[in-house]
């Protein structure tokens, strides 16, 4: 087989069972045949994927030290390689001749991971770049922390995707493959390497993207509480709606930084008056006037965190309108709207 194609795989493995040093079951790969075609694959217990290099050709079931033979492939410069099975160990003939021992359970015995899985036949069709835009749009805005799992998770309905970690809310113009998706399934979905196919299955989801095959067990989702954030779904909370550059924004938001002290939170005010936007802090060293069309009431003092609002802006396409109210900011573009909470001082 050629080199080059057995580690892109093993390298596109790794972003769906991460080896992990405590769970010696992520450190194996397993290559087995299985009709006449023959298939590497890995697992961490609850997820697995498997790839398919070629057909009519069978080595035996083996498993090898994953680590290993991704690190001796990254090495290899011969384009093709053999593998050869043997008594205790697989025989690796590139540049030259290596052998990868054959792991063993700790009595000595055959490892199985029983990795084999049909093909999925009747999965629904996603294009890859249209995941990867809205997990990199609602990333920033997606709880992380212990509890609250209701929120740690992309929901989708009625064309939006909306995600929240109490500080923003992030709803996204699209589609997901299911109502409720967790922050880990997202990732690992949006490093694909192109297009695939997603069905929600017993205990979990199936999806199959080229010749890989894809199980991940996923515990039912609590309910994501769509009440509760519907208001923060669209514009109609604010009664101010702002025309500014975006590149002006933040690079006035980016120099008002440099003057936080280390013990100050980074945090900025904002000042709508008629066709300008004034940023400053509160140690009243920094002001900065931006040219802007400001429509409807106009604020002062403003108080919002200047590492959230570049995050969203960063995310934002180059055309934006900035939107107002005297409990939170928006930001929106034509994919994308961020409702962004404002906080009580710079201080707290």
């Amino acid at each position: 087989m050629k080199a080059k194609d057995l580690k892109e795989l093993l390298e596109q493995f790794n972003n769906v069972v991460k080896v992990e040093p405590l769970r010696p079951v992520t450190s194996f790969v397993e290559m087995f045949c299985t009709n006449g075609v023959f298939r590497i694959g890995c697992t961490n217990g609850y997820s697995k994927v498997v790839g398919t290099l070629l057909d009519d050709k069978e080595l035996g079931n083996v498993v090898l030290d994953r680590t290993q033979l991704l690190k001796l492939l990254k090495l290899t410069t011969k384009e093709n390689i053999t593998l050869t099975k043997k008594d205790s160990y697989v025989e690796f003939k590139g540049n030259g001749k290596y052998k990868l021992e054959i792991q063993k359970d700790e009595l000595g015995g055959d490892i199985a991971l029983n990795l084999a899985m049909p093909k999925l036949e009747n999965g629904i069709y996603y294009e890859i770049e249209e995941i990867k835009d809205i997990f990199n749009r609602n990333s920033i805005a997606v709880f992380d922390g212990d509890d609250h799992g209701r929120f740690k998770q992309y929901y989708s309905s009625d064309g939006i995707v909306v995600t929240t970690d109490s500080n923003v809310v992030c709803t996204t113009n699209g589609a997901l493959p299911a109502k409720g998706m967790s922050k880990d399934l997202m990732q690992m979905i949006s490093k694909l390497p192109n297009n695939f196919s997603f069905a929600q299955v017993e205990q979990g989801v199936r999806i199959n993207c080229e010749d890989m095959e894809i199980y991940v067990m996923q515990d039912a989702i609590d309910e994501f509480p769509i009440e509760m954030v519907s208001p923060f779904c669209s514009t109609s909370i604010f009664d101010s709606k702002i025309t500014i550059d975006k590149s002006e924004l933040m690079q006035a938001i980016k120099r008002q930084d440099l003057f936080i002290k280390s013990w100050q939170n980074h945090a900025c005010l904002l000042t709508l008056e008629d066709n300008h936007a004034i940023i400053t802090n509160e140690d009243k060293n920094v002001e900065e006037d931006i040219e802007c069309t400001v429509e409807g009431n106009k604020y002062s003092r403003l108080v919002f965190s200047t590492t959230k609002a570049l995050s969203i802006l960063r995310t934002l396409n180059p055309t934006i309108t900035l939107y107002a109210c005297n409990k939170c900011l928006g930001f929106q573009d034509s994919q994308s709207l961020y409702v962004l909470s404002l906080i009580n001082s710079p201080h707290s």
